[in-house]
């Protein structure tokens, strides 16, 4: 019977174990996704610079 109590609450600890880290890892895999979007805006916005400077520059040289 201790054998069967101990057994059981191991279960429970495993279950408790496996749902803590569960929850850990979507927060984790949310906070991932966030700073990716973030990134994602910030090569777009980057791209875009680049892009400007570069017609800017197009422009001139027809200008000169």
């Amino acid at each position: 019977m201790k054998d069967q109590v101990k057994s059981d609450d191991l279960i429970k600890t495993l279950e408790q174990d496996h749902i803590r880290l569960q929850t850990e890892l979507d927060v984790v895999k949310r906070d991932l996704e966030e700073r990716n979007r973030d990134l994602q805006k910030e090569r777009m916005r980057i791209e875009n610079m680049i892009r400007h400077e570069e017609n800017c520059q197009s422009k001139q040289k027809t200008l000169t």
